[in-house]
């Protein structure tokens, strides 16, 4: 039986499914044929599409091509992550704008394709200029932002997940899939009560998460566990059709998704719960007992 740890209450939010960093390599639990074959079967059950914001250097082989035709096939929508998932803040404005461009010219070919950007890390830049300069090749490229307003915080928990399975110790499953249930949904019911501080209405919240492991063996669950909370799956074209998405906002600090950009702008505090790496750490490099 599946236990819900975050919330005796029926939420009833609506929330669409977006997933960075496609098309990713096998890792240390699911080969990546496995893998993409269990995302594709959860999001079945979600009934919705999902939108996966793609690496377009992985997509260079004809297994990662076969990754992103798969989704397609299933209906599901692909956007513009970068080539290579260059930090703005480190390779500067110049050579972010040519990665973008360089995905652009592969994704715009495919059907499936939506014209939103996702900054790698969230990251919009430094400084306004730089940010500007961004800015204005999107919009002459016709892009809208593929904004998060929840990060499932799942990167972390996968890199400390994987480094306990590269060493070869034996994991407990049951509580790291609790504990994936236990972040991601406490992190959405946070959002959804921020949103509506901020909004004073409820908004269409959109899940962060990326296409790696921990996808691959919860996802089901965390769909299962959702809808028995009351939350309804929307497409991103419906989510990111919120007032919201036209919010301007004076932070460049956007790390934290849209949502709190927003909050933080309006002077509204911001604290979501497992914020910290390091607590991520623990509970996602627990050992079996």
């Amino acid at each position: 039986m599946l236990i819900l740890v975050w919330s005796h209450q029926l939420l009833g939010g609506e929330v669409a499914l977006t997933f960075d960093d496609a098309p990713r390599p096998s890792g240390y639990a699911l080969d990546y044929r496995e893998r993409v074959k269990r995302i594709r079967a959860a999001l079945k059950h979600a009934g919705v599409p999902a939108a996966f914001f793609v690496l377009t250097k992985r997509m260079q082989g004809d297994e990662g091509r076969t990754v992103i035709d798969d989704y397609l096939k299933d209906g599901h929508f692909v956007s513009n992550h970068t080539a290579s998932h260059p930090s703005l803040e480190r390779v500067g404005a110049d050579d972010f704008i040519r990665e973008i461009q360089q995905a652009h010219d592969v994704l715009a070919k495919l059907a499936g394709f939506r014209p939103w950007f996702r900054f790698p890390e969230l990251k919009e830049g430094r400084t306004q200029e730089e940010h500007d300069k961004v800015s204005a090749a999107l919009k002459a490229m016709r892009y809208l932002p593929g904004y998060a307003t929840v990060d499932s915080r799942d990167a972390y928990m996968e890199l400390a997940y994987q480094q306990v399975l590269a060493s070869g110790v034996k994991l407990d499953e049951s509580q790291i899939k609790q504990s994936y249930l236990n972040v991601v949904g406490k992190r959405l019911e946070y959002f959804d009560d921020l949103g509506k501080k901020v909004f004073l209405r409820p908004v269409k919240q959109v899940l962060l998460m990326h296409e790696n492991d921990l996808a691959g063996q919860y996802l089901g669950d965390l769909i299962t566990a959702l809808k028995a909370t009351g939350w309804t799956f929307v497409s991103p074209e419906i989510a990111y059709q919120d007032p919201m998405a036209v919010v301007s906002t004076m932070s460049l600090d956007a790390t934290q998704g849209r949502l709190a950009t927003i909050a933080k702008d309006k002077n509204i505090p911001v604290s979501p719960p497992f914020e910290d790496p390091s607590l991520l750490k623990v509970m996602f490099g627990s050992k079996k007992k």
